[in-house]
């Protein structure tokens, strides 16, 4: 996810980490670059160097698409668009639902958001028909708490494979770690740098200028990244 991509910044960047050997794409619809992925993904397979089989691509629900009846339409529009057949993993993005078809972020007359009240427990057990119709061989869940993910294990005969949540040096989520290591989950971090583009970031320090790692890099030799 690029903020401020103005062209195929981020599907040229993609192409090349995979030439250099990566092998995790995770997108999400709500990055508004499904079909640049799309492009990527299929200059790569083009090449013939590396195969489908060969990438674990991770796709992700957004909020306007948490009914029922229109999980699986909101999986195919993303694969379509991915030019994929399948999603290795495929992610509940957010657990707070969002009224559909006025925007990626609704809001009513007030201002406020414009939440849908979908539950967690229908979209998921709608995520466990995916799995059972191939659009996905995995799913899981992103920014949900311990208590969401009770709530979820509770009802389906799916467990969430992963949880994707922020960790980095100045917030590594240690309460998230320990539970989903008791109840096998794989914890996934983004933000490695904390999000310094984002409001929450902006007015802290960059992370790699951060004191503590920079007394550690000097003593070991290595720079802070």
């Amino acid at each position: 996810w690029f903020h401020g991509d103005t062209g195929n910044q981020m599907r040229d960047a993609v192409v090349q980490a995979v030439d250099m050997g990566y092998r995790h794409i995770d997108c999400a619809y709500i990055y508004l670059n499904e079909k640049k992925m799309g492009e990527a993904f299929s200059t790569i397979f083009e090449k013939g160097e590396v195969k489908r089989e060969d990438l674990f691509i991770t796709g992700k629900l957004w909020g306007t698409e948490h009914a029922k009846d229109r999980v699986e339409a909101a999986c195919r529009s993303s694969l379509k668009d991915c030019q994929l057949d399948y999603f290795d993993l495929y992610l509940i993005h957010w657990p707070t639902g969002f009224i559909p078809d006025n925007g990626n972020l609704p809001k009513r007359e007030n201002g406020q958001l414009a939440f849908s009240g979908v539950t967690i427990e229908e979209c998921w057990l709608a995520m466990e028909d995916l799995v059972k119709k191939g659009l996905t061989r995995a799913i899981g869940l992103s920014n949900f708490n311990t208590e969401q993910i009770t709530r979820l294990m509770k009802i389906g005969s799916m467990k969430p494979v992963v949880l994707q949540v922020e960790s980095n040096p100045r917030f590594q989520n240690d309460a998230l770690r320990k539970y989903c290591k008791k109840h096998g989950i794989q914890m996934v971090g983004y933000s490695p740098f904390g999000s310094p583009d984002l409001p929450w970031g902006r007015p802290l320090p960059h992370i790699l200028v951060d004191p503590t790692l920079v007394r550690i890099a000097e003593e070991v030799g290595k720079s802070t990244a």
